[in-house]
């Protein structure tokens, strides 16, 4: 980590001060640096991703997606931060901006929400699991001056590669299974959301976690190793140990709700736990006692035995 002057922090912090006014709340990550974590984090309801993305729609012509009116929002505050900086060159991305100063030094500025305005209280990367659908994630993460972007730009070709692979292979799981007609939730989702599968299925950044945290505990030589390693593995590990996120310290990456679906439903631990439950609660059944009836003298003969069992399978 190259060394930051400490005028550099307060050059950009009377910036943000003149530019947002005082009820900015400003941090300063000099010691206490996380993993992909930025240099510095303003939390405000004008750098809200939210308020962002609203802005950079209604900046832009036609149509677009988040990230593209994201970064044409950010861009809008760029060139606001650019006027009060001066001589700094502002470059713009789609959840941070990156202050560069003429001796070539950089802070990376994350634009996160204001605390008030959050759905509860955020104030370590484990509160992140809180939130149960991804694609409110990264507003949570970029809150606490985590970014994603700098985690995918460390990300090999490999990783890159194996990652699409395991997507296109939870894909084609998820299509060809009846999970989408057992699972009420998730077909709930699917329908809300017009049918689009990638709103039931894990991220492509999941995998790509995945397949980065392999890589630097073991690494692989070749893409198709990573596939097969993660492949066998996601699943049969679910709840045994946490996937922790690389690029959010403290969080949790399976305690995302689509993930928790499809791993339960390939996991065969937690399958055959579910089967021997209900198998138990059978054999109970079938060993009660028959008292005999004390109106008639006859005995009670049927017994209305209901238990559901759950098939599953490892990948």
């Amino acid at each position: 980590m190259s060394y930051i002057p400490r005028n550099h922090y307060l050059v950009v912090h009377d910036a943000i001060r003149r530019l947002l006014g005082p009820n900015a709340q400003l941090a300063a990550f000099v010691k206490a640096k996380r993993a992909f974590q930025c240099d510095m984090l303003v939390n405000d309801a004008r750098t809200d991703p939210n308020e962002l993305i609203r802005a950079g729609a209604r900046c832009s012509v036609g149509g677009i997606g988040d990230d593209a009116a994201a970064r044409a929002g950010v861009a809008e505050f760029a060139r606001g931060l650019q006027g009060v900086l001066g001589i700094c060159d502002v470059v713009t991305h789609t959840r941070r901006v990156d202050v560069v100063f003429r001796d070539r030094s950089l802070i990376q500025l994350a634009l996160g929400a204001a605390k008030s305005d959050l759905p509860y209280a955020l104030n370590t990367g484990s509160d992140v699991n809180q939130e149960p659908d991804w694609r409110l994630r990264n507003r949570l993460r970029i809150s606490l001056g985590y970014d994603e972007e700098l985690f995918l730009a460390q990300c090999t070709r490999s990783v890159n590669v194996a990652a699409r692979i395991l997507e296109k292979c939870a894909f084609d799981s998820l299509r060809h299974s009846s999970m989408i007609n057992t699972n009420p939730e998730m077909a709930a989702m699917y329908e809300a959301s017009g049918q689009q599968w990638q709103a039931v299925l894990p991220p492509v950044t999941y995998w790509q976690a995945h397949c980065y945290a392999l890589m630097k505990a073991y690494p692989c030589r070749h893409y198709q190793q990573i596939v097969a390693t993660v492949e066998h593995n996601y699943a049969a590990y679910y709840g045994e140990f946490p996937m922790a996120n690389p690029y959010c310290d403290g969080e949790d990456l399976n305690t995302i709700q689509v993930v928790r679906w499809l791993c339960e439903a390939f996991n065969a631990g937690v399958a055959m736990s579910r089967m021997a439950s209900a198998r138990s609660l059978v054999a109970s059944d079938e060993g009660q006692t028959v008292f005999p009836a004390m109106g008639n003298g006859d005995a009670e003969k049927d017994a209305t035995i209901m238990g559901n069992t759950t098939d599953g399978r490892s990948s």
